[in-house]
Order: structure tokens, then C-alpha cells, then sequence
């Protein structure tokens, strides 16, 4: 019992001997005008594309956290819009 309690202890002590933080293997850079080829840059999107499927106005949260689907009817909603058969597509540039 001592034995295993020992080995637990000794294998938990050189395992966190060796934990290091993760880091990423290339630094990503803020581009201005062109993007520079083969580098990574963060650039500023200017173009969104939305795809709505629906919009709702709910008196309470139809997302609680007990609930993995919404509750629109217990949430006492009311349908705004609704298209299940093609998305609308919304651009903005």
C-alpha cells in the first residue's frame, strides 16, 4: 500500500516536471493594405454575410441552460419571420 502510494506520488511529481504551456508554432501579424503571400495575417473583415432562418421575439430566455433545443412556445415568443425551406441570404459591404 506505502509502495503505490509512493509510486503515485513520485510519477505525478516528474510528470509535472514536464508540463509546459502550449504555444503557437508562427506569430500572426495585423495586415494594412494587401496581404503579404505565405503569411498569416489578421486582416478587417469589410463584407458579412448573414443566413437567417428565423427571428423571434421572446418574453423569456428560449435558451435555458437545463435545455439542449429552444422553447419558443414556453418562452411565450413571437414568430417575426420563419423559412425553412431557403435561407435567406443578407450581404452587407
Amino acid at each position: 500500500m506505502k509502495l503505490r502510494i509512493f509510486n503515485i506520488i513520485f510519477f505525478t511529481c516528474i510528470s509535472a516536471a514536464f508540463i509546459r504551456p502550449i504555444k503557437a508554432a508562427t506569430t500572426v501579424i495585423k495586415c494594412s493594405g494587401t496581404i503579404p503571400k505565405n503569411t498569416i495575417c489578421n486582416i478587417n473583415a469589410n463584407t458579412y454575410e448573414l443566413e437567417l432562418l428565423r427571428v423571434d421575439i421572446c418574453q423569456n430566455d428560449p435558451f435555458p441552460n437545463y435545455r439542449k433545443t429552444a422553447d419558443y412556445p414556453g418562452s411565450k415568443c413571437l414568430n417575426l419571420f420563419f423559412n425553412d425551406k431557403n435561407l435567406v441570404k443578407y450581404n452587407k459591404n
